[in-house]
């Protein structure tokens, strides 16, 4: 499931990114964490890219894909589910709160 969304992401194919994005959130065994999936097959996608395009084999056109294949995941919004993870008071949930909104930008 996470190579699959590896792929799509790297193809362009975001015909059923959020679909497996939702399924990696949901399968807990191989995804216990939210970050995981972002550290994961996400980042691996972006990676892959990278690689691609720093070596000559993927050009501005094909790089765009995976910018416009990966956009459509916003709504999962996986920040929301592992701001929801944290056990901190809502004091210090505010402060992580404003640091996962930097992040995302």
């Amino acid at each position: 499931m996470g190579k699959r969304l590896e792929h799509a992401l790297v193809k362009g194919i975001d015909e059923f990114c959020v679909a497996d994005t939702e399924e990696c959130r949901l399968n807990t065994d191989v995804y216990p964490s939210p970050l995981q999936i972002i550290e994961g097959p996400l980042m691996d996608g972006m990676n892959v890219v990278g690689d691609l395009f720093g070596a000559g084999k993927m050009f501005l056109p094909q790089a765009g894909w995976f910018c416009r294949t990966s956009t459509p995941l916003k709504p999962i919004d996986l920040f929301r589910y592992i701001s929801l993870q944290l056990p901190w008071s809502t004091k210090s949930r505010t402060g992580m709160t404003v640091t996962l909104r930097a992040l995302r930008q």
